[in-house]
């Protein structure tokens, strides 16, 4: 059981929790594997580039058991000057 969440290009992570680990090359975070049966509460930091401005999206995706789900919450990020 894994949880990955995509980023927008030039964004990064911090800290992010659960023992997820973020990949700059791909811009993706990964969680797992997770333990099934069990809610996970999975957490980051969005950094965006510097001077960005506008709205971006992230995008997630979770594997269970050969199941793949689409992560829910927010997805859309905006920063306005």
């Amino acid at each position: 059981n894994f949880v990955e969440e995509t980023l927008p290009v030039g964004f990064s992570a911090t800290g992010v929790n659960g023992g997820g680990t973020f990949n700059s090359s791909t811009r993706t975070i990964l969680w797992g594997p997770l333990a099934g049966n069990q809610t996970h509460q999975l957490s980051y930091t969005l950094q965006p580039p510097g001077g960005f401005q506008g709205s971006a999206s992230v995008s997630g995706t979770a594997y269970f058991a050969g199941a793949t789900v689409t992560v829910t919450g927010d997805s859309m990020v905006s920063m306005i000057p």
